[in-house]
């Protein structure tokens, strides 16, 4: 599945060469799943499926991926492996990253610039930080939210229900 990302740098009739397999064994090995690289990818957790997706797009040396939703299938665990991933790409400046989330706090996390589209077709975009306001994200989802400071980490984004 990983070795399909090659698939841009092989030709119309090019099969994969060792140097294709080393570069997805390095992007499977970038998001912690190494140990999976010879199973079935239909015998995989949802999660891992995930993972091995982005380890697929991260093989294909693109300079911009799109991604969307990553994190949907994923625990908080794998979440968390997730967003390191994409911090970790986005510091060392290998490529463009564009995400789409449901959950705030991803972007707050890694996003150094958000995008909210809020009803009526109405949008906010800049500064992560400066975008994702209680008041900004309590219109887009038609509930009270809060941003609650936490010493040391990003701030957390919580819900009030109701």
């Amino acid at each position: 599945m990983v070795v399909m990302g090659r698939s841009r740098a092989l030709g119309v009739f090019g099969s994969p060469r060792k140097q294709d397999y080393q570069i997805a064994h390095e992007a499977l090995s970038e998001v912690g799943l190494s140990g999976l690289a010879y199973h079935a990818f239909d015998k995989l957790s949802g999660g891992e499926r995930q993972l091995v997706l982005v380890a697929r797009a991260l093989a294909s040396e693109a300079t911009t991926i799109i991604l969307d939703e990553p994190a949907s299938a994923l625990d908080l665990a794998n979440q968390s492996r997730l967003l390191g991933i994409i911090r970790d790409l986005k510091e060392r400046s290998r490529c463009t990253l564009i995400f789409s989330t449901h959950v705030p706090q991803h972007a707050l996390q890694v996003a150094d610039e958000t995008v909210l589209m809020l009803p009526q077709g109405q949008t906010v975009q800049g500064r992560s930080a400066a975008i994702l306001t209680e008041i900004n994200m309590t219109e887009l989802y038609g509930i009270p939210v809060c941003r609650v400071p936490v010493p040391g980490q990003v701030d957390a984004i919580v819900p009030i229900f109701r």
